[in-house]
């Protein structure tokens, strides 16, 4: 809790639920389950609408860019609807949810230990993942397609056919090979 005289409030408590997002003092914190509920209401759609059993909807949060060759990065703004999904504010993510049990996986960007050295302490994955409140969270580098499975197949990305979103960002499919390895 917050004293009488420090009017920064309290750090939430990931353990008990209370994971949040917020744009600092005095602004309005978001609990992290209100993208959970984001997540169940597309699902029902999507089931709704027939979506096959087993699929999973697969987005690509936004990337940071630095200004012509210098390392002045531009003010990053995440992708709006990878925000609505999951809550993530940082760069270089990608998030996955299967859309029959809800399940929720988020891979994070792997930086080298000398990022430390100007960013601060490098946040490892299971932090993250009571942070966002989500089953899993791994390294984007450990992103691997199960075949056996049709993941590949299944996937669901708005921006692309399904499927070839999933093999290209995981480098699973060759130019000549189609995402359901035909």
């Amino acid at each position: 809790m917050a004293s009488a005289g420090n009017k920064k409030p309290a750090e939430p408590r990931y353990a008990d639920g209370a994971a949040h997002f917020d744009m600092g003092e005095h602004t309005l914190r978001v609990p992290m389950t209100l993208h959970k509920e984001n997540r169940s209401r597309l699902s029902a759609a999507l089931q709704k609408n027939g979506v096959a059993k087993g699929s999973w909807v697969i987005l690509q949060g936004g990337e940071d860019s630095s200004r012509y060759s210098s390392d002045m990065e531009h003010i990053f703004r995440q992708e709006s609807y990878f925000h609505w999904a999951f809550g993530v504010l940082e760069p270089g993510w990608f998030g996955a949810f299967e859309v029959d049990t809800g399940r929720t996986i988020l891979f994070c960007p792997r930086f080298p230990a000398s990022y430390a050295t100007w960013m601060g302490r490098i946040v490892p994955p299971e932090e993250f993942r009571e942070r966002y409140q989500v089953d899993e969270v791994h390294h984007v580098d450990e992103v691997s397609i199960d075949r056996s499975q049709n993941l590949c197949r299944d996937a669901l990305d708005p921006m692309m056919q399904a499927g070839d979103a999933c093999c290209r960002r995981a480098g699973d499919c060759s130019p000549d090979v189609g995402p359901s390895g035909e």
